[in-house]
């Protein structure tokens, strides 16, 4: 198979174009997985901090002797 440099260079470019369009789709899906990190981080640390917050409330409603496995009373029935 030969060539003429006309048609070469016209491959040529036309592979070029092809690499560039890729790379440029490449580029945006590192963005968007960057964006998506970053809020990925930002929700972790908000429930994090919630977590806390929870865990504080709960100490709150800690029954005395309940850590060492005694039995809790039985639900109100009225």
């Amino acid at each position: 198979m030969h060539h003429h440099p006309r048609q070469v260079s016209q491959l040529q470019g036309a592979g070029a174009e092809q690499i560039n369009k890729a790379i440029q789709q490449l580029d945006q899906v590192i963005q968007q997985n960057a964006s998506a990190a970053e809020e990925m981080s930002s929700t972790a640390e908000e429930l994090s901090s919630q977590a806390e917050q929870l865990q504080g409330v709960i100490t709150f409603f800690k029954v005395e002797g309940a850590e060492r496995g005694t039995k809790a009373l039985p639900p109100c029935t009225d």
